[in-house]
Order: structure tokens, then sequence, then C-alpha cells
């Protein structure tokens, strides 16, 4: 997601929108942090194509998250904590601070929902 050409961000936006839905955490904890990070970069580029598909891979990756981050959906306790653990203080000190308010704005959408995910009651 870092290359110089446009056609190849592009294409790596639209291929992580594609797979990541399918991925467990065990799957994709090792590279989260810079799919997370490089997704949110991708906001802001020159390409409006680009633009365009990394906004759809965020709404990917914030359901993703949503899903592991979501004490209701997700009953493994220490996923949870370790979802938590790496996407709170992500968001925070890295995505909240950004110049971008695109970025920033998005970072905080993405912790009300975990806040507001963490209060609600079970939905049968």
């Amino acid at each position: 997601m870092k290359e110089k050409e446009w056609r190849k961000r592009l294409a790596a936006s639209l291929v992580l929108a594609d797979l990541l839905p399918n991925r467990t955490w065990a799957d994709i904890k090792d590279r989260f942090k810079d799919v997370f990070l490089g997704s949110l970069i991708l906001l802001n580029d020159d390409v409006e194509s680009v633009k365009k598909s990394a906004g759809n891979l965020c709404k990917t990756i914030k359901r993703l998250t949503m899903k592991f981050a979501n004490i209701y959906a997700n009953n493994d306790i220490e996923e949870l904590q370790e979802v938590l653990s790496l996407v709170v203080p992500m968001t925070i000190d890295e995505v909240i601070k950004s110049m971008n308010k695109t970025v920033k704005f998005w970072g905080v959408d993405l912790l009300f929902e975990i806040v507001k995910s963490s209060t609600q009651e079970k939905m049968y």
C-alpha cells in the first residue's frame, strides 16, 4: 500500500477489502497494525479511485475491528483483550493525532463505536 504507482495502491486496497472479512484474529493479528494504519494513509491519496477504495477498506477494517473488539460478540476474553490493547492505544496515539481531519474523525468514530458496543445489552 506504500507503492509509488497508484494502480498498485488501488489493487492492494481492493484485494484487502475482499480478503479481510473472512479472516480470524489469529490470521491477521501480526499484520493488523500495518493494514489498519496503511488504509488510513490511503484516505488522503492524490488519486480519487484510490481514496474511494481506501474508504471501502476502512469500512471493512472498522467492521472487522468491531467484530473482534465487541465484548458481546467475541467470547474469547484473551483475544478481546489483545485486540483492545492494540486498537485503543493505536487509535489514540496515531489516528486521532493525525493532521488529516478525515482520519481523525474516523478514529474518534471507531473509539465511540467500541465504547458504545461495550455498554449494550445482548440482543436475542
